[in-house]
């Protein structure tokens, strides 16, 4: 019932702010997802000292969240444009207790000229890999937890900036015909990666008058290209831009003062469906580009690696046992190069079934098992204290999901 009274005042709101919206013909629509999960965490942490102390926490906890929610508003504007905005709420956000986040996730004038060449400009989620297209859609997608780097929920966790473009600005996209297939192409240009944009959350020192604004020239460039063919669906994409390491904008990073580090990141799709079983499986790989200085700060902190780079990929298997009832399974893992924790794979391992009630309404099962192993590197002072090599941390986690999402 929270979720639901929430969402009525948030679409009160927004057809509030726009006195003559109800005699246009903008359309209004949405998705959101609750769930509720009970959880068993085990963690081990060895402290680096002589003796190597190992502290040890069980804990068992229940969990209540309106997970995500997004509403959007469309307008046909005449001779092939149009317009689109849409609004992200993360775990149950209240601005009054602290709760979550809201975001203006996009908002963009669109132009479709043919199948063939179509514009966006704005702010908007650029193309790369399958599931960004459709990482919002709950009702669509099998499982409640999605894999981690798409998992609003985990943001804190793992910054989406780093493995994913966030903020286009402007791009050309469309699909040619090729005899029974299409090719697919998109191109954009977008903003530089978040920790760039001014924000009233960082000290006044680091805070001109606009928040909101980016503080360089910097832009992020990418491109995706597919294939689309009956069942199968393929694609690779590829993004370009600069990691934000300057000291005087960036607070608490082991990297600090290492200015801007180009960054590539390179993703690969698949996608395929036939006789009731879907398989969908994505890589993402984010490669750095360090001078011989900046590889020394990294290596001067002996808890870092010898790079920055990250890789995650994920595997899914559904099958439709009939039109309302399916199964699926999941694998998925993470390792970042730049942590000390994360340079071992967090791996994620999960399966569940869901149930279509109707066209708007799927009901959710997921269990969900979560692992990660590191070790101390073997370098000094670690050798010295006899605990090279040796855990630093264990983490497993098991969590039962129950959960609904709606379409509106």
């Amino acid at each position: 019932m929270k979720s639901l009274r929430f969402l009525g005042v948030a679409v009160m709101a927004i057809l509030c702010a726009v006195p003559s919206f109800a005699q246009s013909d903008i359309e209004v629509f949405g998705f959101f997802q609750s769930f509720a999960t009970h959880s068993f965490r085990t963690q081990k942490q060895t402290l680096p000292m002589p003796g190597a102390v190992t502290q040890e926490m069980n804990i068992d906890n229940s969990v209540f969240s309106l997970q995500q929610a997004n509403i959007f508003a469309s307008k046909d504007l005449g001779n092939n444009f149009g317009a689109f905005v849409n609004l992200e709420f993360v775990n149950s956000y209240s601005s009054d207790r602290g709760w979550g986040s809201l975001n203006l996730q996009e908002a963009f004038v669109k132009y479709e000229g043919s199948n063939s060449f179509n514009i966006k400009a704005g702010l908007f989620l650029p193309q790369f890999n399958n599931l960004y297209e459709i990482y919002n859609r709950m009702p669509l997608l099998p499982y409640i937890i999605r894999p981690f780097v798409y998992e609003t929920s985990l943001s804190g966790l793992l910054p989406p900036e780093d493995y994913l473009p966030s903020r286009g600005l402007v791009q050309a996209y469309g699909f040619f015909p090729a005899g029974d297939s299409k090719i697919d192409y998109a191109v954009y240009v977008g903003e530089a990666e978040d920790s760039y944009i001014v924000s009233d959350k960082k000290p006044m020192e680091f805070r001109p008058d606009a928040t909101g604004t980016s503080l360089v020239s910097l832009k992020t460039i990418g491109a995706r290209v597919g294939v689309r063919s009956g069942g199968l669906k393929l694609g690779a994409s590829l993004t370009m831009d600069s990691d934000n390491h300057r000291a005087d904008t960036t607070l608490n990073s082991p990297g600090v003062g290492n200015g801007d580090i180009p960054r590539m990141r390179v993703g690969a799709d698949l996608s395929y469906s036939t006789g009731g079983l879907t398989l969908n499986a994505e890589l993402i790989m984010v490669n750095y580009t360090l001078t011989d200085a900046q590889l020394a700060v990294i290596k001067a902190n002996q808890m870092l690696g010898g790079d920055m780079n990250k890789l995650f990929y994920f595997a899914s298997l559904q099958y439709d046992i009939n039109d309302q009832l399916y199964v699926y399974g999941v694998f998925n893992s993470f390792k970042d190069n730049f942590s000390s924790v994360l340079k071992e794979n967090l791996v994620g391992i999960s399966g569940g079934f869901g149930y279509r009630a109707n066209d708007n309404v799927v009901l959710k099962l997921q269990l969900y098992r979560t692992q990660l192993s590191a070790k101390f590197p073997n370098a000094e002072p670690f050798k010295t204290m006899g605990i090279d090599g040796k855990p630093i941390y264990d983490l497993s986690i098991f969590s039962v999901y129950g959960g609904v999402s709606v379409a509106f």
